[in-house]
């Protein structure tokens, strides 16, 4: 059987937790950490992953929350904080992925002429061999 305890209990939230605190942390120490790519290969490596978590920022956290929005009975507020998160998650999606527009496919010209779109490439990320 369900564990019902707590139902009913208003959600609430506070600025001043400890959660937060260890996030605020965390990101300090990690923000020490970070650096510019060292070569052009790894500047590339970086935008090829950069453009895969944008998609799938895209696909996986933008799509849920669409399908949420329109399949779930929610509450006006709810909707409208639903609504800005899409938005804001669409805005990290398509600012990681626009990046690697530029990224050369690394293929030769005559190849790149039988390039079409149901080869499957995407920007570089071509599904054939």
């Amino acid at each position: 059987m369900s564990d019902i305890r707590g139902i009913g209990t208003p959600i609430t939230y506070r600025d001043d937790n400890p959660i937060s605190e260890w996030i605020e942390d965390f990101r300090r120490k990690r923000n020490s950490q970070k650096r510019e790519p060292k070569d052009a290969a790894e500047r590339e490596l970086l935008g090829r992953w950069l453009g895969y978590r944008g998609r799938g920022e895209l696909k996986t956290i933008v799509g849920s929350a669409c399908y949420a929005y329109s399949h779930f009975d929610m509450d006006f507020e709810w909707r409208f904080l639903l609504a800005d998160h899409i938005r804001t998650e669409a805005g990290h999606g398509w600012g990681y992925d626009k990046p690697t527009h530029s990224i050369p496919v690394g293929i030769t010209p005559n190849r790149m002429l039988n390039l079409s779109v149901s080869t499957g490439s995407h920007r570089g990320w071509s599904t054939w061999s």
